[in-house]
């Protein structure tokens, strides 16, 4: 067994042998050990330390971690499970889609970066500008990924937008943006992507959604009926594809702590992002969802920070 100690900031590290994908401020950090992953955390002493399995036979190595230390052992399914393979994040360069990529990359996933500014994230992928509006902007972004790495694996349709307000005051054009981003940005991505992964006979679709495509809120109307129709589309294609290998899972997540958090009609004030999820917190549940064993699958999980009333 490998113990490594030290303070860790946000990032890769690469400390005693060990490369660290990321921090979460002292939540669950994953890492790899030539292959291997970290798989816990000891603080019992106030200092960050890590238990990872070593690479020569890590489900053994795994169970003697969970063994040694259950409380604090965080349980892995698939050592390496991402390692190798290519996604495709939509909504790429800031908030949740760049907390996904980042994480993603974090376990060795080669990408393809689709956002406005085909901003690379500064971590070598392909990066291309795409409006989730236009398909042709997708079908390029699919051509170039699968150019480069040979292969497409996962898809992360994660551009959205959103306005708020009396549904009156809403004008066209923010019902047309919402409509054509959140629920039409999400079919055209999947209509890229997948002969792709069918291709290969199985793959991954997730869909960031929200907890208003699962519960109705109040000037978020238009909104609301956006990410409805994600999470319907999404539900209906897992019934079309689970038998030809692709698994398909809606994200939903409460108020994330992102500048869409702030967006057109809500208030401006930081004082709304107090006490929300991070962008990192979501791309930890996206990277759960990933590698759970090909004979499961995730359909839809919702999760809301302590400070948001839980419904139904």
């Amino acid at each position: 067994m490998h113990r490594v100690r030290s303070g860790l900031e946000r990032g890769a590290h690469v400390l005693a042998g060990v490369e660290v994908g990321r921090d979460l401020d002292g939540r669950i950090c994953r890492a790899r050990v030539q292959g291997a992953a970290v798989v816990g955390r000891d603080d019992r002493d106030g200092r960050q330390s890590f238990l990872a399995a070593r690479a020569e036979d890590p489900q053994r190595d795994l169970a003697a971690v969970r063994h040694q230390d259950p409380v604090h052992a965080v349980s892995v399914a698939s050592v390496g499970e991402l390692d190798g393979k290519v996604a495709i994040v939509t909504g790429a360069s800031r908030g949740i889609g760049a907390a996904v990529a980042r994480a993603l990359a974090a376990e060795g996933v080669r990408l393809g970066l689709g956002s406005r500014s085909g901003d690379d994230l500064g971590l070598n992928a392909v990066a291309r500008r795409v409006d989730v509006r236009k398909r042709a902007d997708l079908d390029r972004l699919v051509s170039d990924t699968v150019d480069t790495f040979g292969r497409l694996d996962i898809l992360v349709a994660n551009a959205g937008v959103g306005a708020y307000g009396p549904f009156l005051e809403l004008s066209e054009a923010h019902v047309d943006e919402m409509i054509d981003v959140n629920l039409k940005g999400t079919i055209h991505a999947v209509r890229a992507a997948l002969p792709q992964l069918l291709e290969r006979g199985e793959g991954d679709i997730v869909a960031i959604a929200s907890v208003a495509g699962l519960r109705a809120f109040p000037h978020e109307s238009v909104y609301n009926a956006s990410k409805f129709g994600q999470v319907g589309f999404i539900r209906s294609l897992d019934h079309e594809l689970r038998e030809r290998g692709i698994r398909c899972t809606c994200i939903a997540p409460g108020g994330v702590a992102t500048d869409f958090a702030l967006g057109e009609g809500r208030g401006r004030s930081e004082d709304v992002l107090t006490g929300m999820l991070t962008a990192e917190e979501v791309a930890d549940v996206v990277v759960f969802a990933l590698t759970r064993p090909r004979g499961m699958r995730i359909l839809t999980t919702s999760f809301r920070p302590m400070t948001e009333d839980s419904w139904g």
